[in-house]
């Protein structure tokens, strides 16, 4: 599955209150880049976001996304990432083409292929990606299945890549994408900011992008899956790269 696009997982009312937590956040200072002034087109994000407000912890139980996570993945996943996206317009072509995973060592090819390691999903929560220029999804179709070019080879082949097909996404859809597909956020071309939350589950084995504190109070209300997933079979603020914790997602 290099990538699917899902509708109205996510009702009008719960994006527009998502929609409106993170616009304060980005309002407030909380997310921000210095590199706005030379740079009007740069994208403002923010992780980990689920240990910022329980609205945003319960994303990751969506039936939707974590049913697709454990279908791909198996049960014995965990979050691995959660982010809020703030685009702003520019007439810039300012994309920035990418496959997700550490370098310089990337995940390693069987038989010529990265294999799915970790699951995307692009949350939208602006209306201006339903059309196109509204700064959503770009990605490469099949790009997966070819050897993924480093950062320093991606930037040289630059922004407009052949192939490329801009995914639209009215608000409430997810895209879900393979790790090694090559993608990258779109111009934003309208008015207004694109506004999105990006999730990756991965196998409960592997090193967490997100480390989200035990002492965050709300994490005690949550229920037991959904912590599960944020602290990992260990609980918070373990570093290990591999264990066999024996304690898959069940239900």
């Amino acid at each position: 599955m290099p990538f699917l696009t899902v509708p109205d997982v996510f009702n009008p009312d719960h994006c527009l209150t998502l929609r409106r937590r993170i616009e304060e956040m980005w309002k407030s200072g909380l997310i921000s880049d210095k590199s706005l002034e030379s740079d009007p087109g740069v994208t403002f994000t923010f992780n980990p976001l689920v240990a910022v407000d329980p609205v945003f912890a319960s994303i990751i139980i969506n039936p939707n996304l974590l049913g697709a996570a454990i279908q791909l993945l198996g049960r014995n996943i965990r979050l691995q990432h959660s982010q809020a996206m703030v685009k702003l317009p520019s007439p810039k072509d300012n994309r920035k083409w990418h496959v997700d995973g550490a370098w310089p060592n990337y995940y390693p090819s069987v038989a010529g292929r990265v294999p799915l390691l970790e699951l995307n999903a692009s949350i939208m929560l602006s209306e201006n990606c339903a059309k196109p220029g509204g700064g959503s999804l770009n990605l490469v179709p099949g790009s997966h299945l070819l050897p993924p070019p480093t950062p320093d080879e991606f930037t040289r082949l630059g922004t407009s890549l052949e192939g490329a097909v801009e995914i639209l996404q009215p608000p409430g859809s997810m895209t879900l994408f393979h790790n090694a597909i090559w993608h990258s956020g779109g111009n934003n071309r309208t008015l207004v900011p694109r506004i999105n939350i990006f999730i990756t589950f991965c196998h409960a084995w592997m090193q967490p992008v997100d480390f989200v504190p035990s002492d965050i109070p709300f994490l005690h209300t949550l229920n037991a899956l959904n912590r599960r997933l944020i602290e990992g079979p260990h609980g918070s603020n373990q570093s290990r790269f591999y264990y066999d914790d024996g304690l898959p997602i069940s239900g």
